[in-house]
């Protein structure tokens, strides 16, 4: 693809994460938990709504849709249309993996994420050979193959939990909540990008993404280990300083490697991945990973106040942070573009490990 095209593909699956808020993600988070504490019934509780209330994400990609056609940009029109059809099985039925973690089957996990992301994938970097310069075909396998992945893995789900097993309640009415403050996040997590697009250029935009791709993997590969130790964490009644003090080694060890990745990994891997004319890329992306390293501790810490029924602590961090963020991005990346996005994921960073610190601290027993 040209810069231009990788920057408008990317603008529209930033309009679909931001949509992703309408799935009620909060449910997935007390779903893990219901599930780990034996409340299989959950499960067939939250799909409906999760479900349900994702098509509203489907008429906003629908407007969206109608607003590029109006304005002659056809392309990015059919890309948010084809979003606005596969939406809600892409998104609002992922409530399936939640279950899985809950169980900590994670080799089920792996199994079918990882079998539903390389066949995606595979589809993508196939269609951008077949129809060069064209990303609507890209759009539509990214979305497409988790949709029918979802709807069958849910139809799997649904047969094997009785229709009659146990619910927990307050967890449904906290998921639902709280999808209000991570709807927030969500919405935060994309503003860099859609303020890239709007005041620079797609191309810009392009830039940053392949600044940002390698950065999003480290943050996600904490996410994941963090996912990993939820389900014991939802067990556990209370934060020990030896919970503590391994959340410390790992935050270390993990950002010890995020360095060496950044000064001796970063300058040759953005080019080998996105080509020679994303060199530019390589000093923002070396930034990013760096600031991965600030937010390791405060990731963990989180998911364990997220592992509680705690409302308040999760309100609170989630507004703070968003609110920061959201305010970094709008102060800074209009005036100074790319940098300024890379100094606002700074700011964002920091201002998470301080008030998990200090949610921690005032909540809970350690720290």
């Amino acid at each position: 693809m040209s810069k231009d095209s990788f920057g408008e593909y990317n603008m529209v699956l930033n309009a679909v994460g931001i949509a992703g808020l309408t799935s009620l993600t909060g449910l997935n988070n007390s779903l893990m938990q219901a599930v780990a504490r034996g409340f299989m019934g959950t499960y067939r509780a939250v799909v409906p709504i999760a479900f349900g209330s994702s098509f509203l994400g489907s008429i906003g990609l629908l407007a969206m849709s109608g607003w590029y056609l109006a304005d002659s940009q056809t392309q990015i029109a059919w890309g948010c249309l084809a979003a606005a059809a596969l939406f809600p099985l892409a998104y609002g039925l992922t409530q399936w993996k939640s279950v899985v973690i809950g169980q900590e089957r994670f080799h089920e996990l792996l199994l079918h994420d990882g079998g539903s992301s390389v066949l995606t994938y595979g589809l993508v970097i196939a269609s951008v050979f077949l129809w060069p310069g064209d990303y609507v075909f890209p759009l539509v396998a990214t979305l497409l193959v988790p949709a029918i992945y979802n709807l069958v893995v849910t139809a799997l789900k649904y047969r094997e939990i009785p229709s009659d097993a146990s619910v927990e309640h307050q967890n449904v009415r906290y998921g639902i909540r709280t999808t209000f403050y991570s709807g927030l996040g969500a919405i935060g997590s994309n503003l860099d990008r859609v303020l890239v697009f709007s005041f620079m250029s797609p191309a810009a935009l392009a830039l940053f993404v392949a600044a940002s791709r390698i950065p999003d993997l480290l943050v996600g590969a904490i996410q994941d280990v963090s996912a990993v130790i939820a389900p014991r964490l939802a067990k556990h009644d209370s934060y020990t300083k030896r919970v503590d003090r391994i959340f410390t080694v790992m935050s270390m060890i993990y950002g010890i490697a995020i360095f060496a990745v950044a000064f001796l990994a970063i300058p040759w891997l953005v080019p080998f991945l996105f080509g020679d004319n994303y060199a530019d890329a390589v000093p923002y992306a070396q930034a990013l990973v760096c600031s991965v390293a600030i937010g390791n501790q405060a990731n963990l810490r989180f998911r364990f106040i997220r592992s509680r029924i705690d409302e308040l602590g999760f309100r609170d961090i989630t507004l703070f942070t968003s609110a920061v963020r959201l305010a970094a991005f709008v102060a800074l990346v209009p005036p100074f573009g790319i940098t300024g996005a890379v100094v606002a994921i700074f700011i964002y960073r920091l201002a998470l490990a301080g008030i998990v610190r200090i949610v921690i601290k005032r909540h809970y027993a350690a720290a």
